[in-house]
């Protein structure tokens, strides 16, 4: 059976027509992504390729972990469509993230785990952030500070407080995910906790938590009374 293009489909169901005329919220996940190919191959169409990547990484937010080299091994995908596709989202992280920091005031654990959430969904590799505070407890910057193995997050103490001093920061949080999906601290997580905790006050910029983030779960290092409490 030949593959539909997207040139013969009805004019009503083209994905930039259903956008114009019923808004973005009708398109299906396949629809979305095909805007963004913008074409197919001789013999499929956007929505096609579209299907084949979705079918192949499993679930949609795996999009976000998917690199552009990994992109390009899909038919009709070349590197200026594969850099399409990671800049929306790209652009969708950054959207969800402002969108909570321009408001928010980090009061618990769970508020900084509501922060850094979208951004670790589905990782397969340790991602550290240092999330910069103000004297009243909002958030000035959230800053991707290191990317690792599967294992081990490269925690930089030096590169840690770089970025809080360039940030001015008042305090800071240390956040990095476990892809494993249990957020229990490693004794090297807890060492380097330590050892960071000791620089901060030498500094004046209180190391207020470091949470390790899971899916669908966290745990914070203060509330294990690994840190001293600090009122943020």
């Amino acid at each position: 059976m030949k593959t539909s293009l997207i040139k013969d489909l009805a004019k009503y169901e083209k994905p930039r027509e259903k956008v114009i005329k019923n808004g973005l919220f009708t398109l299906t996940n396949e629809e979305l992504l095909a805007i963004l190919i913008r074409t197919g191959g001789k013999d499929k169409s956007a929505i096609d390729v579209a299907r084949e990547i979705l079918k192949d990484i499993g679930d949609l937010r795996n999009l976000v972990d998917t690199e552009i080299e990994e992109l390009t091994k899909f038919k009709n995908i070349g590197k200026t469509k594969a850099v399409t596709i990671k800049a929306a989202c790209e652009l969708g992280l950054r959207i969800t993230k402002n969108a909570v920091a321009e408001t928010q005031k980090i009061k618990t654990p769970e508020d900084i785990y509501n922060v850094i959430k979208p951004q670790i969904l589905g990782k397969k590799k340790e991602y550290l952030y240092v999330i910069s505070l103000n004297t009243k407890g909002k958030i000035i910057d959230t800053t991707l500070l290191s990317t690792g193995t599967t294992n081990a997050a490269l925690i930089n103490p030096v590169d840690v407080y770089k970025t809080a001093l360039i940030k001015r920061a008042s305090s800071i949080i240390l956040v990095h995910n476990h892809p494993s999906n249990d957020p229990t601290p490693s004794t090297e997580d807890i060492k380097v906790t330590e050892k960071l905790a000791k620089v901060s006050k030498e500094l004046g910029i209180p190391l207020v938590d470091h949470i390790i983030a899971c899916d669908s779960s966290f745990v914070s290092m203060k509330s294990l009374g690994i840190l001293q409490t600090y009122k943020i």
